[in-house]
């Protein structure tokens, strides 16, 4: 096997080939056994003749068409970009640049040979990418010379002086402003080139921006090796045939990211984009203990929302007096005027939500994208279609139109984190053109294809259109396709790999418990879309013993590893369930098949405990069994029953019994180490045509009974991660953000009058309990959950044991188990239990791949709540739309320099609202007391349209320039509002958005 090849077409730790059969893998050799144990490949990638690699054009997913594409069934949902082939000179230099940016290799002080080695192959590796770089820039490079290169390699003195360190928040560097040679390719064929550009070129009249800043390095002297055994292979993305202006730095190829990695000079981490700031994003990384900032587009370098990207670490007070400078030189160019009102994402958003603004957090860590590894599978975005690029030179472009026939199409998409996309003329409808204005309120899907290095926005394909964006079902297929959650019919392949209906379990050897002739009753959250994965057995062994079991879906007897089932359970990764919709993870026969139906055996996976009465464990069992269920409730039922204290024999007394049990310890678990705050949430009478709208919590029920489930999540999290210890699914809750936990704490006693104890989840919870207005522990509950950073998967070998802890839940140790048939997270603890139950050395997944696994499901499970959010909002705004009632009452939550945080308790949601989107003269802050003062403009009510003052402009008036006499006559016309007052808003909902927006203005208390 070429191990050159190998390396060049695989990109590190991608998911390609990761759950294949182990037949269907070739082995690796002793060379690469220093590989991660994740990097795999299907055979027609091994196979791959010399020819084929060196004519072949591979091409990105991301990029355009993918000429074999990767089954949907095969995949985890992340895609990984492949490297590509075409060179040119721009791309050259810029891949030049940026790999003399990265820092030196960090060499192994390990005494180990084999260490060593690996260390003098990773810098060999580097050393040669940046021989052949140079070679092909100068045109020097030969494919003749391979063989000798090789050895030229082994034996060369060649070494990279004067390189960056990787850089940290407490380092300063000064950096060297460096420009490249002009473009012209003869001048390049002509003279001698060095790495070393000249920094006194007058004739580059075409300088490039990748150079030209910090992020570059500069280097004195660079010896040549004109040929080397690496080939270094350039994006299709980056290839700049007409030369054109770069707006970004090139992607590093995949082969050069390997060593990087293992020489922690490049990171690795999920990409978020802010949605108040859209040029801030952030990256979270496993080996960092803070996120890293990207400050602008370009520092982002073409990733979006929920890539896996390289990043290189840079100095973050350079980052942030370059972003300081820029909104400097913007408010200079707008003579310090607002440049844009703000906008729906502006409002989502109160205090202690999202991201923290840069001005107020330094952040930590800087960084540079400097390659795109994973993005997710089959990415598609809802939006609308325009002829007209928004721009600040709309005029002269509409002029240009009019002369010219467009060739493309833009692509707005509802995110606006999602950048404009171009699409081919060819693509839209054929009247499209002709009748522009009728599809301004229709819905279309398109995806990105391709980002090339000089263009500002992506290009990309028109998948289909969905519809009018009135039309309800439009609406709901818009917020699946945002969120990339599959709706679509399960394939054939899929459906054969689970026995039909009627199915009847009849097989009961001695691996499995009988348990069939003990009660099971089994409780669903949800009503609306029961699904009945798990259940509960009690029994009285004497007056203070009781054996209790857990009991769920048996999904090892169903699901086999490396099925077609199995493959789109990954892919889905978690049940979706909307308001008006249920988007499964398995198929509905299958959840039938083995749900525990009244009356029926059904295989079963169950933790049994003896218990005493107070709550203490005697004994815990785990195994397989086979049950019957006796009873089906909901948590409502539950609730009735426990209200009426009934006696009767059988499902009711088991309720009973497990009740006053999960008391116990829901007592003893909640005043010592965990919480369990939750918001109150939205119930509508019907959620096509609502009428009614009402604001309900969990029943008091849920809390209690659910101690069970936690507890058989908490046992098997021990239980799997004593018996693989490097490859346990398990999940973690990091604890509060501290900043804004502190200031909440003062925020809270200075202007809420309430005392909040921060010391540790049990502390928080006891503290909000014992207020006694209602409203304000739920407004108190909202600000806390702000602080809490959401729970996540992981695989215990890539975490430190510190970091195991569930901050919520209190518990030291934390899976999930209890719901395999809508969680793929829950069928992988599953498979581990059963696996440690045989007693097997080792689980068939390594670490790398249960890690790939819970970062996707992370990913999924998250994008699941979004859309879940999304449709409660689609329903509170069909109600709105058609509510009678102009004003509504809401409390002040906080009050800013220029904005309000409200809630409206009727509804369950919260926002900012914006003082320069009301009608006002002017406004004054008292930053001690926390009161905003408002001057309002007599008779004038908030308008809707954008256009809040008479003339057009914006509304607000800098305080500097209000004139004497204007602020004696509005001051009869003002009030002010502190913490907790009660104002009267206006409601507004736009049905022409996706989903509906939902906009709340102040009411002008002097406005007839």
């Amino acid at each position: 096997m070429n191990h050159e090849s190998l390396e060049q077409q695989t990109a590190p730790e991608s998911t390609r080939g990761l759950f294949d059969d182990e037949g269907e893998q070739k082995p690796f050799s002793k060379r690469n056994s220093t590989l991660r144990s994740s990097i795999q490949l299907r055979p027609q990638t091994v196979t791959m003749n010399n020819n084929h690699q060196r004519n072949s054009k591979q091409r990105s997913r991301s990029a355009i068409f993918n000429t074999t594409p990767t089954p949907l069934r095969q995949s985890t949902g992340m895609d990984t970009l492949n490297e590509e082939s075409n060179m040119t000179m721009d791309s050259l230099r810029d891949m030049i640049q940026t790999l003399k940016g990265l820092p030196p290799h960090i060499s192994n002080k390990s005494k180990s040979p084999s260490a060593g080695l690996d260390g003098q192959n990773d810098q060999q590796a580097r050393e040669a990418a940046f021989a052949e770089a140079e070679a092909k820039l100068m045109g020097t490079f030969s494919k003749k010379g391979l063989a000798t290169a090789k050895k030229r390699a082994s034996n060369s003195r060649y070494s990279f002086q004067h390189q960056l360190p990787v850089l940290s928040e407490n380092q300063r560097h000064h950096y060297s402003m460096i420009e490249t040679s002009n473009n012209n390719t003869s001048k390049i064929n002509q003279k001698s080139l060095s790495l070393s550009f000249n920094n006194n070129n007058n004739n580059n009249r075409r300088s490039s921006r990748n150079s030209d800043d910090w992020r570059q390095s500069n280097r004195s002297s660079f010896h040549l090796v004109p040929f080397t055994p690496t080939r270094v292979s350039f994006s299709r993305e980056d290839a700049n045939p007409h030369q054109r202006r770069p707006l970004f730095i090139a992607h590093l190829p995949f082969s050069a990211l390997t060593p990087l990695f293992r020489s922690r000079q490049l990171v690795r981490g999920y990409l978020r984009v802010n949605k108040r700031n859209r040029s801030d994003a952030y990256v979270t990384c496993d080996d960092l203990p803070h996120d890293i900032y990207i400050c602008g587009s370009r520092n982002r370098n073409r990733a979006l929302e929920g890539d896996v990207v390289a990043i290189r670490l840079v100095n973050v007070d350079t980052v942030l007096q370059e972003k300081q400078e820029k909104e400097d030189a913007k408010l200079a160019k707008t003579s310090h005027q607002q440049s844009r009102l703000p906008d729906e994402e502006d409002e989502n958003e109160i205090m202690f939500g999202g991201d923290e603004e840069t001005d107020i957090v330094r952040p930590k860590y800087a960084g540079i994208v400097v390659a795109i590894l994973e993005r997710a599978q089959n990415q598609v975005f809802s939006g609308i279609l325009t002829l007209k690029r928004p721009s600040n030179n709309q005029q002269r472009r509409t002029e240009q139109s009019e002369e010219n026939a467009p060739r493309i199409a833009w692509f707005k998409a509802t995110d606006k984190r999602v950048p404009l996309i171009a699409i081919p003329i060819e693509q839209v409808p054929a009247d499209f053109i002709n009748n522009t204005e009728a599809y301004g309120h229709r819905l279309f899907v398109a995806s990105i294809k391709r980002w090339p290095i000089t263009s500002l926005h992506p290009f990309g394909m028109l998948e289909r259109e969905l519809g009018p964006i009135r039309d309800l079902s439009v609406q709901i297929q818009a917020i699946l396709a945002d969120n990339n959650i599959t709706n679509i019919d399960f394939t054939d392949a899929v459906m054969q790999c689970f026995p039909p209906a009627p199915f009847r379990f009849t097989t009961c050897d001695d691996s499995r418990r009988d348990m069939s002739d003990t009660r099971l009753v089994t409780i669903d959250p949800n009503p609306q879309f029961p699904v009945y994965e798990n259940g509960f057995t009690i029994s009285q062994l004497n007056d203070d013993t009781f054996e209790i079991g857990v009991h769920v879906v048996d999904i090892c007897y169903f699901i086999k590893p490396h099925s077609a089932l199995d493959k789109e359970a990954r892919s889905r990764s978690t049940a979706v369930a909307m308001d008006q919709k249920f988007i499964p993870m398995l198929p509905n026969e299958l959840v039938e098949v083995a749900q525990f139906s009244v009356g029926d055996l059904k295989p079963a996976t169950s933790i049994v405990w003896k218990m005493r009465a107070d709550g203490s464990i005697l004994d815990t069992w785990y195994g397989k069994t086979v049950v019957k269920a006796a009873a089906h409730y909901n948590y409502n039922q539950v609730q009735s029953i426990i209200g009426k204290g009934s006696t009767k024999e059988g499902t009711e007394k088991d309720l009973l019994m497990l009740y006053s049990l999960a008391c116990h310890l829901h007592h003893k678990r909640y005043h010592k180490e965990a919480m369990s705050l939750q918001r109150q949430y939205m119930k509508f009478d019907s959620h096509h045509e609502p009428t009614f709208v009402s604001i309900t919590s969990r029943p008091s029920i849920a809390k209690c009974i659910k101690e069970f489930l936690f507890l058989a999540n908490a046992c098997v999290a021990q239980k799997i991660a004593s018996q693989y210890p490097d490859q346990a699914m398990l999940r973690n809750q990091a604890p509060p953000n501290e900043h804004k936990l502190n200031e909440l704490k003062a925020y809270c006693l200075k202007y809420l009058g309430v005392q909040l104890e921060t010391s540790n989840a049990s502390s928080i919870q006891n503290s909000i309990e014992i207020m006694n207005d209602p409203a304000l522990r739920q407004l108190v509950t909202v600000l806390v959950l702000k602080t809490i950073q959401p729970p996540k998967y992981f695989c215990s070998g890539v975490l430190d044991i510190s970091k195991y802890m569930h901050f919520a839940a209190g518990a030291p140790l934390f899976t999930h188990f209890t719901s395999p048939l809508r969680r793929f997270t829950d069928i992988i603890v599953h498979r581990q239990l059963e696996s440690a139950l045989k007693g097997d050395k080792h689980f068939y997944l390594d670490c790398d791949t249960i890690q790939k696994l819970a970062q996707h499901s992370n990913v999924k499970k998250q994008a699941g709540l979004v859309a879940r959010e999304q449709g409660k909002l689609l329903s509170l705004a069909l109600y709105l739309a058609n509510d009678r009632q102009k004003d509504h009452e809401a409390t002040i939550i906080a009050v800013m320099s220029d904005a309000i945080d409200i809630s409206m308790p009727e509804f369950g949601i919260e926002r900012r609202i914006h003082l320069a989107n009301l009608p006002i003269w002017r406004h004054s802050f008292d930053r001690q007391e926390r009161a905003l003062t408002i001057y309002w403009k007599e008779g004038v009510n908030p308008s809707f349209s954008g256009n809040m003052s008479d003339e057009g402009d914006l509304n607000h008036l800098d305080q500097s320039r209000a004139s004497v006499t204007g602020l004696s006559t509005c001051d009869a016309f003002s009030h002010t509002v502190k913490a907790l007052d009660k104002i009267r808003v206006i409601i507004h909902v736009q049905m022409v958005k996706t989903p509906p927006l939902i906009r709340i203005l102040a009411a002008n208390p002097f406005a007839q």
